[in-house]
């Protein structure tokens, strides 16, 4: 079998691609991820030609069972996709040059989620105090409750509107961000 544009793959990382992954890597792990789930999406987002494991093993220095791991929970997230190569029976993995569909994929599935939960748990906790006796105390508790809830209900309205934001309509977000920092 003839190897494929593919399979001839440079896998030596330069000094920046491995700053970079690095960089990936970190951020990942700020965001309470595993960092290594960022150096393998930082790699394939800087590949032009998707990669296979034993690529992704070799370029990153990882273990075969790590990079199944790896790569196993990059596609449950959304941010990786499989492809097959003809003439090839290995699996390939590449990510969508789009970054925003990974990054909101991330917010849907799992911020979404924690800002849900949290607005339901303080919605109890709110009905229980308001059932209660009607101390200073506890009406002090009520309203604190209730700024909470305020916050919580307002940052799962913008992490909804941010989500369905297309790209382009991110680009003029940002742009009037931008322009309320100078004021």
């Amino acid at each position: 079998m003839q190897p494929t544009d593919s399979q001839n793959l440079n896998l030596s990382l330069s000094r920046e691609e491995l700053a970079f992954c690095g960089v990936i890597e970190e951020l990942v792990e700020q965001w309470g991820f595993k960092g290594l789930l960022g150096r393998v999406w930082s790699l394939l987002y800087l590949r032009r030609k998707p990669m296979n494991h034993s690529q992704i093993e070799e370029a990153l220095g990882l273990s075969k069972g790590n990079v199944n791991a790896l790569i196993n929970e990059l596609l449950q997230w959304g941010v990786v996709q499989k492809v097959r190569i003809p003439n090839d029976r290995n699996y390939y993995y590449e990510v969508d040059k789009q970054i925003w569909k990974s990054v909101s994929n991330v917010f849907q599935s799992r911020e979404l989620r924690i800002l849900e939960d949290a607005i339901e748990k303080v919605q109890n906790i709110q009905g229980t105090l308001k059932s209660s006796d009607k101390t200073e105390r506890v009406k002090h508790q009520i309203e604190r409750a209730q700024h909470v809830l305020d916050a919580l209900t307002t940052a799962q309205t913008l992490t909804r509107m941010l989500v369905s934001a297309s790209p382009d309509k991110l680009a003029r977000v940002s742009k009037i961000v931008s322009r309320l920092r100078n004021l």
